[in-house]
């Protein structure tokens, strides 16, 4: 049945609640929260509070889980929508791959595109079956509902939750562009929640004291030549509720990494806990990278809150750290539990900090950072290329040469053989400028337009990991395909203006 009814948040939030109502309570699954959007659904639920936890495990621990957690129980792929589904047939092989029975899976979308392959499965999808228009208008609707949250969209990072009182939202701006470029995320810095990202010379890192290793060059770790802090943030009632994001971009040649030993010293978890996945060597070697990017992140987490508690606390505020568990009630993620000795370990870390007295009353000005970028490395966060938008120039050096988009004779589909991806490093050799990088995927994967992923961008031996950027995946694919094609074809001769647009694209209106 087609979908008539005006399409407004409300309306989503109640496919939303009608949809999780029905399939939630059926033998009380573990929902494969299918990322971007899927994972952000049980927290949209209004109904979820009343209900025992909802068991989730984010689509990109799949593989670096051990296999009892698949031996026994129903699992529900959960996904806010299918345009071809591609996306869900994939998530639920990967399943299958682990060993779960094929009467052990159901897949659940809100919507569906009308020109899906295959919706047979999708509970309520006969009566969300959308046009090409309204699939876009009620996508824009969900990530406005989304990015309403003090969560990022893409949920493979850590979170760190804290709570800020005696501080206004612009003295907190005003300390954080003290630590390097700041700029607002997706061009949201009117509120609701305030996002912006910290741009970091990564030089930071190596710095005697803030990484446990000695030398990153001895270990496999190549560094790119930045890194951030993402910071979402609302103001409730005079206390400020943020949520810091740290980010880093190193590659890492995982058999160098593992000779050197440095996994336990960067980690703090014995590489041997991990020996479980020693069957899988891509999954092993893929959660090395995971743990280790991470807890590079968590270095720049605590050296950043190690002067920026002094910020807060000089300026007669203070700062708590919020346990993570109380901030996903009633969402209950299933880790592995390396990553929980991980995460715990970082949390005690900077509780540690937060706690003691020491420092406090040290001028803020004292710390030394180093400078970010030079001051004429970018006039502004949105400048312009003499000849095609910053945007539009990250996105086809992504895709280089490989269309995501291919015709199959009747219409225009993601191309499902393309491996076009591109690491941060990669990018700023490209185009040569990593703040203007920075900036472009900021707001490229808040469109939609882009995603990331953990990745292989060396064969040798165990391979080397990065994070990677690739096209939107499925509708988003088809997007991307048409803004590079324009820009190969006329990029170089004429202005923005000039350049053929998509007539919509997910995340248009967020």
């Amino acid at each position: 049945m087609k979908h008539t009814e005006p399409i407004t948040e409300e309306t989503v939030r109640q496919q939303i609640d009608a949809l999780l109502g029905e399939v939630v309570g059926v033998d009380a699954p573990i929902i494969i929260g299918v990322l971007r959007y899927g994972a952000h659904l049980p927290h949209l639920w209004r109904e979820a509070r009343t209900r025992p936890p909802i068991r989730v495990i984010l689509s990109h621990m799949i593989e670096y889980l051990p296999a009892e957690v698949f031996e026994a129980g129903k699992f529900l792929v959960l996904d806010d929508t299918v345009f071809r589904g591609h996306q869900m047939k994939k998530c639920r092989q990967r399943l299958l791959d682990r060993g779960v029975a094929a009467d052990r899976i159901r897949t659940a979308a809100v919507v569906v595109h009308e020109d899906a392959d295959d919706v047979d499965d999708f509970p309520k999808a006969r009566k969300s079956v959308l046009n090409n228009r309204e699939y876009i208008q009620w996508k824009n609707r969900l990530c406005s509902l989304v990015k309403k949250g003090l969560r990022p969209t893409d949920r493979d990072h850590p979170l760190y939750f804290f709570k800020v009182s005696g501080i206004s939202s612009g003295r907190l701006l005003a300390f954080l562009e003290r630590y390097g470029r700041v700029t607002c995320q997706g061009q949201r810095c009117d509120g609701a929640p305030f996002v912006f990202s910290i741009n970091i010379n990564s030089s930071l890192l190596t710095e005697p004291g803030s990484s446990p290793l000695p030398s990153f060059d001895e270990v496999g770790i190549s560094l790119g030549n930045l890194c951030k802090l993402r910071v979402y943030w609302s103001d409730q009632g005079g206390v400020l509720k943020v949520t810091f994001v740290p980010i880093v971009f190193p590659e890492i040649n995982i058999a160098q990494f593992v000779r050197a030993s440095a996994f336990e010293r960067l980690v703090g978890v014995p590489l041997n806990d991990l020996d479980y996945l020693r069957q899988n060597p891509e999954a092993w070697a893929g959660y090395i990278f995971f743990l280790a990017s991470r807890s590079l992140a968590a270095c720049l987490m605590l050296r950043f809150m190690t002067d920026f508690r002094r910020d807060i606390l000089g300026a007669g505020g203070s700062i708590s750290l919020e346990d993570p568990t109380g901030e996903d009630y009633p969402v209950e993620y299933v880790f592995p539990a390396s990553y929980t000795r991980f995460y715990k370990r970082v949390f005690d870390s900077i509780s540690s900090l937060l706690s003691t007295s020491e420092g406090a009353d040290m001028s803020a000005l004292s710390f030394p950072w180093p400078c970010a970028f030079d001051e004429g490395e970018v006039e502004d966060p949105r400048v312009q290329w003499p000849h095609v938008d910053w945007n539009v120039r990250v996105l086809s050096a992504v895709v280089d040469d490989t269309d995501p988009a291919e015709f199959d004779g009747r219409r225009w589909i993601q191309n499902t053989r393309s491996t076009s991806s591109a690491s941060f490093s990669s990018l700023d050799k490209k185009i040569d400028n990593g703040l203007a990088v920075s900036i472009c995927l900021d707001d490229l994967l808040d469109a939609g337009l882009l995603r990331a992923k953990d990745g292989k961008v060396s064969d040798a031996e165990l391979g080397t990991y990065a994070r990677v950027f690739l096209p939107g995946g499925e509708f988003n694919a088809l997007q991307v395909s048409r803004l590079t094609e324009s820009y190969r074809a006329e990029g170089e001769t004429t202005g923005p203006a000039d350049i053929e647009e998509p007539d919509l694209w997910v995340g248009d209106e967020c």
